[in-house]
Formats: C-alpha cells, sequence, structure tokens
C-alpha cells in the first residue's frame, strides 16, 4: 500500500491484471462487479478496497467520503429525502 499526497492510502497493485506471484493474498480478497447507472448510488464502508472504471465519453463521480466527517455534529441533512430532478 501506498500513501498518495494527503497522507490517505492506495493500492500499488496494478488492478487490471495483478501479479499473483508478487501479491498472493489478492486471491483471497472477496470480490464483485458492479454496473452503476445513472442516479445509481453504491455504499462502501469505511476502508472498503475499490476500482473503478468509467466507460462512454461524459461520466461524472461524486465520492461523499463520510469517514472524514468523524466528530462533526452539525450536519444538515433537512431534504435529503425529497426527489431529485435532473436534466442533462
Amino acid at each position: 500500500m501506498g500513501t498518495s499526497a494527503n497522507g490517505r492510502g492506495f493500492s500499488r497493485i496494478n488492478v487490471l491484471k495483478v501479479d499473483l506471484l508478487k501479491y498472493p493474498k489478492v486471491a483471497e480478497v472477496p470480490w464483485s462487479i458492479v454496473t452503476i447507472n445513472a442516479g445509481d448510488c453504491l455504499f462502501l464502508p469505511k476502508s472498503y478496497y475499490h476500482q473503478v472504471t468509467s466507460y462512454g465519453t461524459n461520466n461524472v463521480a461524486v465520492a461523499l467520503l463520510f469517514s472524514r466527517l468523524d466528530g462533526v455534529d452539525d450536519i444538515d441533512f433537512a431534504g435529503c429525502d425529497q426527489a431529485l430532478s435532473f436534466k442533462p
């Protein structure tokens, strides 16, 4: 595991071509393939490893890292349960 500029971890393993001789324990990691479509949301628990591949010409990904909100008690989630209106 490496360390990025902000001190958060990242993997130096090429996820598209894992060297199982160099990293044999990767074969023991449970995994899933998930397809996310427009309007979908995927929850990953804190510290879960993940890899993202985007397809198509226009993609926008937003990550809300709730673990970085530890100790923050004054977040207003009012209106979060209301339907969103999206117009491309």
